[in-house]
């Protein structure tokens, strides 16, 4: 998925249905802290779940543990 505001690109993001897990989510620097990832994010959620997906894995980095935290994930395994 891909959001893009005016014709410039602010983000994507990718479930990946079979493994259940948000492979990615990006947004550009300027985008951060302006809602963009939370709506990708709640955007990929919502279409998973005509699969069947009630609960998505993911592999994040420290720095956005924070957000995911913040969207209700749940820190299962700290990264090293």
């Amino acid at each position: 998925m891909v959001f893009e505001q005016d014709g410039k690109l602010l983000g994507f993001g990718f479930i990946d249905v079979e493994t259940a897990c948000l492979e990615s989510l990006f947004v550009t620097p300027q985008s951060a802290g302006q809602g963009v990832g939370k709506a990708l994010a709640i955007e990929l959620e919502r279409q998973a779940l005509p699969s069947g997906l009630n609960r998505l894995s993911l592999s994040s980095s420290l720095n956005a543990q924070g957000f995911y935290q913040s969207l209700g994930y749940v820190v299962s395994e700290p990264t090293a």
